[in-house]
């Protein structure tokens, strides 16, 4: 239990509260073009920020009439723009009988999501996102998108669809496009996608994409050797000596499916993982270190656990294939199929005993896996102990091993 104690307090350590912002490495532009590196504020804004603050030599706040653009450091660049779009709705909630808003004319800081010859924007409203594409011969405009209500009915105005398949014919990427703009909806992570389709991967920047949760189901073998320990247990029809006894190793099946989650504060390089998992433990004892009567008695079995597991895992490699992945897991297994059986004998007497010693009780797994994953499945090598597989009181067997499993990843699109 102390290992599980430990695991937990380091798991909700690594995952701290950020209510309130934190200064992070970036610099500033000038209206001059002069830059000036420092730490900037981050709050993880909710809306594009009007007003931010700089720490060099002392604080200062700025403006957006005050600066060009700013950069914090591997987390975010915006720029400043005079855009003109429309405050329109959305979605039903906001909708009217007509496409149109209020105009809106005015000097922003716009999020850049990704920069080449033809770059993306983002502007984060209180009511809205707004995108905004960036060429040489056009200059900066909106990407429209926008919804009515017509007699109870919703009607779509995607404009930006029709000026995204126009850069995909001028690049000669127009059938890329249009496949993926047919499957694509006005968010960021779409757009970020046809984006570096029109750019052929090519960006000199890209907002780094939050990394979504994955379902993964896995499959594979456990090699697992056991130690016994304890003092004679005596049923009232014979004694049992399992602490004496010399269990086998033995391979077995284990496997699951689980749910991992990724960080968003650590660009996803911190992932935990919530799992079901489902393990055979194969047991095959005799006792042949006792004297006299003990020296008949025989183990012989199978049991089926199942039970959760939670975990907490670094990504060690810089190369996004293959992810290679390290971290603790723990988890609880509750044995669901027990056809262990006990055999004393001693001359004149035979005595078989079915789930004895007891262990349909629980027990602890912990152990420390190391994964290599691509963009679909995920090969694992885990080191585990098992606590006490029987629940007697006075004898114990527990386990050590080591499984390899290949996985299937499923992807939220």
């Amino acid at each position: 239990m102390r290992f599980f104690f430990i695991t937990a307090v380091f798991f909700f350590l690594s995952f701290p509260a950020y209510s309130q912002g934190r200064f992070f490495p970036g610099f500033v532009v000038l209206n001059s073009n002069d830059t000036l590196a420092g730490e900037i504020e981050h709050n993880d804004w909710s809306i594009n920020p009007t007003t931010i603050s700089f720490r060099n030599k002392e604080l200062k706040k700025y403006n957006i009439s005050d600066l060009k653009a700013f950069t914090i450091t591997d987390r975010a660049q915006y720029t400043r723009f005079f855009v003109s779009y429309q405050l329109s709705a959305e979605d039903l909630e906001d909708a009217t009988e007509t496409f149109q808003g209020p105009e809106i004319k005015k000097d922003v800081w716009l999020k850049l999501l990704y920069k080449a010859k033809i770059s993306l924007y983002k502007l984060e409203t209180e009511k809205r996102q707004f995108f905004f594409v960036e060429s040489e011969k056009e200059g900066i405009k909106e990407l429209v998108c926008r919804v009515r209500v017509v007699n109870g009915e919703l009607q779509k105005d995607e404009q930006y669809k029709n000026l995204l398949a126009r850069y995909g014919i001028e690049l000669n990427k127009a059938e890329a496009v249009q496949r993926e703009l047919e499957s694509s909806d006005y968010n960021e992570d779409d757009l970020v996608k046809i984006f570096n389709l029109l750019g052929s991967g090519n960006a000199s920047y890209s907002i780094p994409q939050k990394k979504k949760p994955e379902i993964d189901i896995r499959g594979g073998i456990a090699i697992s050797s056991f130690a016994t320990s304890g003092e004679i247990l005596n049923d009232g029809s014979g004694a049992y000596s399992v602490y004496a006894a010399d269990f086998k190793s033995s391979v077995g099946f284990v496997g699951g499916a689980g749910f991992t989650f990724f960080s968003q504060k650590k660009e996803g390089r911190i992932q935990s993982r919530f799992g079901l998992n489902i393990a055979s433990l194969f047991l095959n004892g005799e006792n042949s270190t006792g004297t006299g009567a003990f020296q008949h008695e025989k183990y012989y079995g199978t049991l089926i656990v199942l039970g959760p597991e939670v975990s907490l895992q670094w990504i060690l490699s810089n190369k996004k294939q293959p992810a290679i992945i390290l971290g603790p897991y723990v988890g609880y297994n509750i044995v669901i199929v027990n056809n262990f059986s006990s055999t004393f004998e001693n001359p004149g007497v035979s005595i078989v005993k079915d789930k004895f010693p007891p262990s349909d009780g629980g027990h602890v797994v912990a152990g420390l896996r190391f994964s290599m994953t691509s963009s679909r499945g995920v090969l694992s090598l885990q080191g585990y102990h098992c606590t006490n597989i029987f629940n007697s009181g006075k004898t114990s067997l527990t386990a050590n091993g080591v499984a390899l499993t290949y996985g299937i990843i499923f992807k939220r699109k």
